[in-house]
């Protein structure tokens, strides 16, 4: 059950003239019923309307709807607007498929206007060190997601996380390895992440990273503190404009063989007794998600 509670407000249909029904040939409530008149209601406006007997009767009316059914339609309401009228009703969405009272405003077209979708701006190029790092640091926030969503159970979220995070790493290392061959970054050391897993530092413009690399020779290995860095007075760009820089680099040059890790080994599952159920307890991808493993 529906209750209109009409605003305060002047309406649309305040001050319109209203036809008397013998003017359209019609001199009962009977006959303007079946010529499609009605009761008006508050969330109605426009439309004819006639005095039958002291009774004002509508047809051809539009409905003001809320908010949210404008939305629906591609429309936002102009700032400012007051509602046409306030509705009330029951509406489903309760506890066990219970009802509940509700009240909601409505506005009618010429309190709306059409959205207007931002165009969105090209991507652009920004220096290439900046746009590894931007590339790094949002793999790694694709890592900690596919991590959250794994531990929720939530199996689709987290592969599609982790995929991403892989495509990042990857356009980083082939990146990386380009600018270490034109010498824009060069060795700084290594650094060791257990389990055979080394890794060697790059530095240059201010910036360091660290890529997958294989176990240095007894002796050789330069252990370095710091592992990732970038100039203190930079901002990170957009992730649209560091894959486009990126993406556009590796366009104009050949490829490269990029060196990685091999897979580890998942360990096998191990049944739960108490839960009825595998435990799930180890590593999520394998790989490359412990961040004390990701060699990134």
């Amino acid at each position: 059950m529906i209750t209109p509670k009409p605003m305060p407000e002047p309406s649309a249909n305040e001050n319109r003239t209203v036809a008397d029904g013998s003017a359209l040939g019609i001199k009962t409530l009977k006959a303007a019923r079946a010529a499609g008149f009605r009761k008006p209601q508050d969330w109605q406006y426009g439309g004819e309307e006639i005095l039958i007997k002291g009774h004002l009767l509508v047809r051809n009316t539009e409905e003001a709807i809320s908010r949210s059914a404008w939305r629906a339609k591609g429309f936002s309401v102009l700032k400012d607007a007051v509602p046409h009228a306030q509705v009330s009703g029951h509406v489903a969405g309760g506890e066990m498929g219970a009802t509940y009272s509700k009240t909601w405003d409505v506005f009618r077209s010429d309190q709306v206007k059409p959205f207007t979708k931002p165009t969105p701006k090209p991507p652009k190029e920004v220096p290439i060190l900046a746009a590894v790092w931007a590339i790094n640091r949002a793999a790694k926030r694709y890592r900690d997601v596919a991590s959250t969503y794994y531990g929720k159970d939530m199996h689709g979220f987290a592969g599609t996380a982790s995929d991403k995070k892989k495509e990042l790493y990857s356009l980083k290392s082939r990146v990386l390895e380009h600018l270490v061959a034109e010498g824009q970054l060069a060795h700084a050391g290594t650094t060791c992440f257990g389990g055979g897993l080394w890794a060697e530092v790059v530095a240059g413009g201010g910036y360091t990273f660290h890529r997958p690399c294989p176990q240095p020779e007894v002796g050789l290995a330069v252990v370095c503190e710091q592992i990732e860095a970038r100039p203190r007075e930079t901002t990170e760009p957009k992730l649209k404009d560091a894959i486009f820089t990126a993406e556009t680099y590796l366009a104009a040059r050949p490829h490269r063989d990029v060196f990685s890790w091999p897979a580890r080994k998942k360990k096998p599952r191990e049944w739960d007794s108490g839960h009825d159920r595998f435990r799930e307890d180890y590593n999520w991808n394998g790989d490359e998600d412990e961040d004390e493993h990701d060699g990134r």
